[in-house]
């Protein structure tokens, strides 16, 4: 794989660079390499679903047309085969429900489409969109269409190549979704507060201890659903909140899940103990060296 030097970064890229990776558990190596790869990725392939709604346009087909070829199959499951008649002008064919009849405009198309010929089509669609939803990934088909518009699907459907950019979008995805089923558990401990039941613990109201985190002050941590429970172990054995949360606030980038992981992991700085452990006994200024070492890159 190709390599590449990057100069003369600010700071302030660099440190939001710093930020971004702890957000998402991984290096900052890794977290540019996902930037760049997000930044130059292509589009994206045709899908089926786009080429077939050019199609439609192409022939003049519209809402109202796909409605009444519905119909039609809604109609022969009831036993009620629907029958095409060919249109007098060449620009439309006549279909036929039950005792009504509905002209599909085909303007466009070298002449009239063979009978069934575009419900072929869209059925094979319907068919394989199923298919790739069970089965969650890409499938490729082909249809063949002859000049005198009759429609014909070839080979069954198969898996869309894997590529690259896939495999990492379907790694990326899988490792939101295990985060977001650990976030759902560690909110789910006894150790988690509402913010009424937290106030009681400083001795302050609900509503000041939600304008303490947004000060930074005490640490509250937001789900999927966007509740927001507080941990009790942030509490001092005098019963106020942990010292120099501010200041770690402030150096990890204001992101409280940031600053959770931090006070909750063993760094070999502070002999072995948690963040957590060593601000309650007094190291802020370790804990605090750490946290903005840990921010410019620089581990031991």
């Amino acid at each position: 794989m190709a390599d590449v030097t990057i100069r003369n970064l600010s700071e302030e890229a660099h440190r939001a660079l710093k930020v971004r990776a702890a957000q998402h558990n991984r290096s900052a190596e890794a977290e540019m390499r996902a930037i760049l790869e997000a930044a130059v990725r292509p589009e994206g392939r045709l899908r089926l679903g786009t080429a077939l709604s050019d199609m439609s346009r192409k022939i003049g087909l519209n809402n109202a047309d796909v409605e009444a070829l519905e119909h039609g199959r809604a109609a022969k499951k009831r036993g009620r085969k629907p029958s095409l008649l060919r249109g007098a002008t060449g620009e439309f064919m006549t279909v036929k429900l039950d005792k009504s009849k509905r002209k599909v405009h085909v303007s466009g198309h070298s002449g009239i489409p063979r009978k069934g010929s575009i419900d072929k089509i869209l059925k094979g669609y319907f068919a394989i969109a199923k298919k790739a939803k069970k089965a969650g990934r890409t499938l490729h088909y082909t249809v063949r269409v002859s000049p005198d518009g009759e429609a014909k699907l070839v080979n069954e459907a198969v898996a869309a190549p894997v590529t690259e950019s896939d495999a990492l979008e379907s790694a990326l995805a899988a490792a939101r979704e295990r985060g977001q089923v650990k976030v759902a558990e560690i909110l789910k401990g006894d150790d988690m507060l509402t913010a009424s039941d937290f106030g009681s613990l400083i001795g302050a109201s609900h509503e000041t201890v939600n304008v303490k985190r947004g000060r930074g002050e005490v640490l509250g941590l937001q789900s999927a659903t966007r509740a927001v429970r507080y941990p009790r172990w942030q509490v001092t054995d005098a019963g106020l909140p942990l010292p120099s949360l501010p200041r770690l606030f402030e150096i990890l980038g204001r992101q409280p899940w940031t600053v959770y992981r931090f006070l909750r992991t063993v760094h070999a700085e502070l002999g072995g103990r948690t963040a957590l452990d060593a601000l309650k006994a007094g190291q802020q200024d370790a804990v605090l060296g750490v946290a903005q070492n840990q921010m410019n890159g620089v581990f031991s």
